[in-house]
């Protein structure tokens, strides 16, 4: 008896381990799994590069997109993929979030150049290309997959 219940802890114990030392690749194959059976779910057609879905509601204004330097000002909201529904951060029009592209998040980084200027749309980001195995305080956990609904409202490049 003792030796089953050893064996059992040992089983449950490795059966953990494994589970947190997936390698980036791994977790990306569920993170992409995951949104794109939540984009089924939802009958909802994304685009995707490098594994950053997105869908172009308004493509914007001009002929120049962003670029990786870009100073970029957006109106946002965040959600966890997998989680309540509630939204973790966001930015409007009166008060957008005014930055350098290449400080953002990767997902982030892939995703907005795919917009003009005025351009809307929704980011399905897999967690390695947000906030990782750590994730961001207790709003975002570790291995999450976000959507980000965002305008670009202005960028200079």
């Amino acid at each position: 008896m003792r030796n089953l219940t050893l064996t059992l802890v040992a089983i449950f114990f490795l059966a953990s381990c494994k589970e947190e030392n997936l390698t980036f690749q791994q977790q990306l194959d569920i993170d992409v799994d995951i949104i794109e059976t939540y984009l089924a779910d939802n009958n909802i057609t994304a685009l995707s590069d490098q594994n950053v879905y997105y869908v172009i509601d308004d493509e914007g204004i001009g002929s120049t997109y962003p670029l990786g330097n870009s100073l970029v000002s957006m109106a946002y909201s965040g959600k966890v993929m997998n989680g309540d529904g509630s939204i973790f951060d966001e930015a409007d029009s009166t008060n957008p979030l005014k930055t350098e592209l290449n400080r953002l998040i990767a997902g982030w980084r892939i995703g907005v150049p795919k917009f003009k200027k005025g351009g809307r749309g929704t980011l399905y980001i897999p967690s390695g290309y947000g906030y990782g195995v750590f994730g961001s305080g207790s709003a975002i956990p570790g291995n999450s997959v976000l959507i980000f609904d965002i305008e670009l409202l202005d960028f200079t490049n």
